[in-house]
């Protein structure tokens, strides 16, 4: 995933927002193409990807939204350690400021 300075987080709120926005992906995956993963069967891995630009956006967009939101919570109502709090901060500093207007530019990931 594409991350602020491709750093490694240490902080758990950080890492579950991470495998959260992925999840949000297989979820849009499943709901578009519920048969999906019967097409891999017997593989060890395969790539998705979306059929049109505008499901990818709307995707990416829903993926972000869920992390930047499951992190605002994080950061309102859990005690941090001030590292913990360095770390949300620069993931929601990139969501707000890079990710998402990247995405609905259409520069994201490029």
């Amino acid at each position: 995933m594409n991350n602020p300075e491709n750093k490694r987080y240490k902080c758990q709120i950080v890492q579950d927002a991470m495998i959260m926005h992925e999840m949000s992906h297989v979820s849009d995956f499943n709901r578009m193409s519920p048969m999906i993963c019967k097409k891999f069967e017997g593989k060890q891995s395969a790539t998705l990807a979306f059929t049109y630009a505008t499901e990818q956006i709307q995707s990416e967009l829903r993926a972000f939204n869920k992390q930047r939101d499951a992190l605002n919570r994080a950061e309102n109502t859990s005690c941090l350690s001030d590292e913990c709090r360095i770390e949300v901060d620069e993931w929601l500093n990139f969501i707000s400021n890079q990710a998402i207007p990247n995405v609905l530019n259409g520069t994201y990931g490029r």
